[in-house]
């Protein structure tokens, strides 16, 4: 009799523990588990860029930053004497607005756009083409001369320097 009340003691011991660590078991992580968004967004790209300097030694790239609050920085991209596809200046994304070109050629003729990367690793659109011909004078300024007459630069134009990604919603959207 002592055998059965044992065995049937240990049996409901044992079920009483399963049941106790299947609840355990099935408690709500989220706290421990890291938050990944659904459907991130690739940032909005920046915008306002500039030649702010330009001499034999380099030419200073400035713009002002993409508004979202992710970005991690940005990446700079140069096409040359009408090439469609452009380079990339920047190995990996940089966290300051502005870039120094080095020692560029006289009148080569170069392209320059800028994107932002954010947090998730994703890449904005690109800015529009700036579009610089360098005259081998300095060149000291605080917005580039959209119709192209100050000395040493040209003015931006929907040919080599235009892609797909100048149609794109500026505030983000694409119309892909």
């Amino acid at each position: 009799m002592l055998v059965s009340r044992l065995g049937k003691f240990s049996v409901s011991l044992l079920v009483l523990a399963a049941i106790l660590l299947v609840m355990v078991g099935c408690g709500n992580d989220e706290a421990s588990s890291p938050t990944v968004p659904e459907d991130p967004a690739p940032p909005v790209a920046p915008y306002g860029l500039t030649i702010a300097k330009a001499t034999a030694s380099g030419v200073k790239l400035s713009w002002n930053p993409s508004p979202d609050l992710d970005v991690v920085g940005y990446l700079v991209y140069v096409s040359t004497n009408g090439n469609l596809y452009y380079d990339k200046l920047t190995s990996a994304p940089i966290s300051r607005t502005t870039y120094l070109f080095p020692n560029p050629v006289e009148q080569a003729d170069y392209s320059f756009r800028i994107t932002a990367i954010n947090a998730a690793g994703l890449e904005s659109s690109r800015t529009a083409p700036l579009a610089f011909i360098w005259d081998g004078g300095p060149v000291d300024a605080t917005e580039h001369d959209p119709a192209g007459s100050r000395p040493g630069s040209s003015p931006p134009s929907g040919g080599p320097g235009h892609s797909e990604d100048d149609d794109r919603d500026p505030h983000g959207g694409g119309s892909d």
